[in-house]
């Protein structure tokens, strides 16, 4: 079995493209889904935009949460 890993700006990348596809199949703004994720309204910003170097271990928690969805899921990363 080989393990391809992806970088954490692909990674990064992967996460926010599906929390973007979350907001909009919700038509959920900004300040809604920050408050969803327990976060104030500029560390949704920063985390949307790539300002952020590492995702919250609380963050993917409240994202399973809310959604079911795991980790590898929202970051396209199917295992084999």
């Amino acid at each position: 079995m080989v393990i391809i890993m992806e970088s954490k700006e692909e990674l990064h990348s992967n996460l926010v493209s599906w929390l973007r596809s979350y907001q909009f199949k919700n038509d959920a703004s900004d300040m809604q889904m920050a408050s969803i994720l327990d976060m104030s309204p500029s560390q949704y910003k920063k985390l949307i935009n790539g300002y952020t170097k590492h995702i919250d271990v609380y963050l993917i928690y409240r994202l399973y949460r809310l959604t079911g969805s795991l980790f590898f899921e929202m970051i396209n990363d199917f295992p084999e």
